[in-house]
């Protein structure tokens, strides 16, 4: 494992968490998985980009995993059952779902 990319891989794991905080202080409904809490808009997918940036470069992975799997265990947030049955028209409406990928921040 090369340092630099993990140290990488962490600040974007970083980023990834001050960006969530900063969109849930601002506009929280904006990233709400249900649709009715978006009043009908697209959901603000801005999780999006920063997961492609770690596809297309996968040795920042562990760095970003690593930050993610401590905060994931650590700091609780919504059970994982309250999404089981949601379906796609819960989460994006009617639509197919595409304007859901395309409106990030």
């Amino acid at each position: 494992m090369n340092e630099i990319t993990f140290l990488a891989g962490r600040d974007s794991a970083v980023a990834l968490l001050r960006e969530g905080r900063r969109i849930g202080a601002q506009a929280p409904d904006a990233a709400a998985i249900e649709i009715e809490f978006r009043e009908g808009q697209p959901q603000n997918n801005w999780v999006l980009p920063i997961i492609r940036q770690i596809v297309e470069r996968p040795e920042l992975a562990p760095g970003f995993c690593a930050v993610l799997s401590d905060y994931l265990t650590s700091s609780g947030g919504a059970d994982p059952e309250c999404f089981e049955d949601l379906s796609i028209a819960d989460i994006v409406g009617a639509g197919n779902g595409a304007e859901s990928e395309a409106s990030h921040a």
